[in-house]
């Protein structure tokens, strides 16, 4: 079944084509006493014409003019590659304090979309460029038994020693790993170097790579946009009573607290209890949580 046809993707796409300023409204009222606001001429992704996700880099290419003091070719190379590049839920312009600024959306309507993992690595054998001898060595290495696995930092690592050692350097699979580990650490630097400058904002904040990776670069993109010069807001939207799922959020209170909780994991709670901070650059970032009742 796709993203679309039922969950939290689904719910927000609905909400979305009947009426995006029922999100909008939700953001204005959550952020009151910081004068946020939404106009007719927002820009916003997914929408009513075009019902993909979006990366922020893609979308910000879109509207670079919106933003003429951003430094925005710092945020088209702070991560990895296209493909390892997260999509969002939503993303829309909006204006913070008489600037334009961004609103990024992460929503949610059961428990198992709290997702706890680190990044994954995919090592893929089926690639008919990929050597018969590498792709043995591959398996036994790893121990798999079929052409795909998902495999930790150090078992990469360790592949590409191997393949190394057998001198199959310019094998397309050694070519693949060592993308997957620059990429991976790339990942990694990303995401430290935003842990280390909200430290003076979040006492002990422990976001990661290996560890509630989407939250963590949630919340690391959240702070790379206001460190360019872009105001911006992360929301956490939650559905409640969503029919399609038995471990729904039951009520407003159910979600608040699997939240608050979900962001003392990595001991980012301070940032939804202070909702703003203010980066030495002077352009502030705000981290909210709300609720909406999922259509039945």
């Amino acid at each position: 079944m796709s993203q679309y046809e039922k969950g939290s993707s689904y719910q927000l796409l609905r909400v979305i084509e009947q009426d995006p300023k029922t999100l909008f409204n939700l953001v204005e009222n959550g952020l009151a006493s910081y004068s946020v606001r939404f106009d007719s001429s927002e820009q916003y992704s997914p929408n009513q014409q075009d019902k993909k996700e979006s990366t922020i880099e893609t979308f910000i290419k879109k509207i670079a003019k919106e933003f003429p003091q951003a430094d925005l070719k710092s945020i088209y190379t702070w991560w990895a590659p296209v493909k390892q590049t997260p999509n969002w839920d939503f993303i829309s312009t909006c204006n913070i304090n008489g600037s334009k600024g961004i609103l990024l959306v992460e929503a949610k309507s059961h428990t198992e979309e709290m997702e706890e993992e680190g990044k994954p690595i995919t090592v893929e054998l089926s690639n008919k460029d990929i050597s018969k001898e590498a792709k043995h060595l591959a398996k036994k290495t790893l121990n798999l038994d079929s052409n795909s696995a998902i495999i930790t930092e150090q078992e990469l690592k360790r592949l590409i020693d191997v393949l190394a050692d057998k001198s199959l350097s310019s094998d397309a699979l050694m070519v693949s790993c060592k993308q997957k580990l620059s990429n991976h650490e790339k990942i990694g630097k990303a995401i430290s170097e935003a842990k280390e400058v909200l430290l003076d904002h979040c006492n002990n904040i422990a976001i990661s790579r290996d560890s509630h990776y989407q939250l963590s670069n949630r919340i690391a993109y959240t702070w790379k946009l206001a460190s360019i010069g872009i105001p911006t807001i992360l929301l956490y939207l939650g559905f409640t009573e969503d029919p399609a799922w038995k471990d729904q959020f039951k009520s407003d209170q159910m979600w608040n607290k699997t939240i608050q909780s979900y962001f003392s994991k990595v001991k980012a709670k301070g940032l939804l209890d202070k909702k703003q901070i203010v980066l030495a650059n002077g352009v502030p970032a705000y981290f909210i949580a709300d609720s909406i009742r999922a259509e039945q």
